[in-house]
């Protein structure tokens, strides 16, 4: 009998050890972490790849998570995505879910947290 597949969730972070502590804990929790630094390339493997969850930094260094969203709805990729993200300010907590985003974690935030959003 074979084990079913562990969901993959795709973290496009630019902060190195952050997006290793993340990646850290959610095999910890039983997923797989496919992670980006950068939105141009984690934008390539989406277009070829199924992903359970996005996890999305919006400051990027080639671009903005905001940014990657809307290439991605005009690629007619849909893949669930929570916002994580420094950016505390209403207005942006706003934009993310007005433009598709299914939740909003500002840093710091814990991992059990987290975890637990993404299961939700």
């Amino acid at each position: 009998m074979c084990a079913a597949p562990k969901p993959l969730i795709v973290v496009v972070e630019d902060e190195k050890e952050l997006a290793g502590l993340i990646a850290h804990n959610l095999e910890g929790a039983g997923m797989q972490a496919q992670v980006y630094d950068r939105a141009a390339p984690a934008l390539r493997f989406l277009q070829k790849n199924f992903a359970n969850l996005l996890l999305l930094d919006i400051n990027l260094p080639d671009s903005s998570g905001f940014q990657l969203m809307e290439d991605l709805k005009k690629a007619d990729i849909n893949v669930p995505t929570i916002f994580v993200t420094g950016n505390a300010g209403e207005a942006n907590k706003i934009k993310g879910l007005e433009m598709g985003g299914d939740d909003y974690v500002t840093k710091p935030f814990s991992y059990p947290e987290l975890i637990a959003r993404i299961n939700a």
